[in-house]
């Protein structure tokens, strides 16, 4: 197959394309005027254009894979995320009506696994809801002829996380010995070339209107620690911050926030409790319809730790 990928420039899209690529398809990424596509392979070609205006990205193109989105930055009082709304919603249903117009048969977008575990806040995070509603935007957008898979991928670890993100950021500062104290409970986590091989199934055979979530294994931070100062021969976080503490500091850092006129895509008080996971995310259906994770996690972990440092060598 052609496919269009966009966001192939980012973190999961550094593993989607290469993954794409050796199964034998050709890959076109959209890519933004101003956006560095040298690191794309050689053999990728480049499509100028937005989401809001592909051009003729999709044009000759028989698949779709939607990686580009954003989360947001603090936003100012009153704002219901009007940008975030204007990226991930509006954005993703502009890219798959003009998808389904050129005629591209199959589509996937990745999101998060909020909108699994957690969508009833779409009613208070900015964030959840734009994830929520792209869903359904891509969904409306593609109508009967164009068969679309929705991915909702856990914790994403590996090389080339570049924000990082928020799971990148917390090894990072594991492999810094900069954690000293650890979020209690923990989450479910998959490698990103695991990721990348789930897209490459949902767009192969997933069942089109399908929600997958995506996680491999549930590791407490605690563990996670432990095992990051083992590759790094830092010392491990001596604590585990305690429920109530966490709880009262989501909650204080909302208030701050407020006190300057601004709040978060996810509120504070949430996103502790998103961060702190007790239980792991079922994925059995989504690995029984798209083939089962091949990396363990803490390979990637290795992986990303490997990657961070090289970077800060360099």
């Amino acid at each position: 197959m052609k496919i269009l990928v966009t966001g192939a420039t980012g973190f999961i899209g550094s593993h989607v394309v290469p993954d794409l690529l050796a199964a034998g398809h050709q890959v076109r990424a959209l890519a933004r005027p101003t956006s560095d596509v040298s690191s794309l392979p050689a053999a990728v070609e480049v499509a100028r254009g937005e989401l809001h205006a592909p051009g003729d990205a999709c044009a000759g193109v028989d698949g779709l894979v939607h990686l580009a989105g954003i989360s947001g930055t603090m936003l100012r009082r009153g704002d219901p995320g009007d940008e975030l709304r204007r990226v991930n919603v509006d954005g993703t249903h502009a890219l798959f009506a003009a998808a389904r117009a050129a005629g591209v048969r199959r589509g996937v977008l990745v999101t998060s696994m909020w909108t699994v575990l957690r969508p009833e806040l779409a009613a208070t995070s900015p964030y959840v809801r734009s994830r929520v509603e792209s869903e359904q935007a891509a969904l409306d957008a593609s109508g009967a002829s164009m068969a679309t898979v929705i991915l909702c991928p856990a914790f994403v670890v590996g090389a080339g996380d570049r924000g990082p993100n928020l799971p990148g950021a917390i090894v990072r500062d594991l492999s810094r010995g900069k954690m000293r104290v650890v979020p209690p409970g923990g989450s479910t986590w998959i490698a990103a070339d695991d990721v990348a091989r789930a897209v490459r199934a949902a767009l192969e055979r997933g069942e089109p209107g399908r929600r997958y979530p995506l996680g491999a294994e549930y590791l407490s931070y605690r563990d996670l620690g432990a095992a990051v100062a083992g590759m790094t021969g830092r010392r491990a976080p001596r604590w585990t911050a305690p429920w109530g503490l966490v709880r009262l500091g989501g909650r204080g850092a909302d208030l701050a926030l407020a006190l300057v006129g601004k709040h978060a895509p996810i509120p504070m008080a949430i996103g502790v409790e998103l961060l702190c996971q007790r239980e792991p995310l079922d994925c059995a259906d989504a690995w029984a319809a798209l083939g089962t994770p091949r990396t363990r996690v803490l390979d990637a972990v290795q992986q990303a730790v490997t990657w961070f440092r090289a970077q800060e060598a360099s």
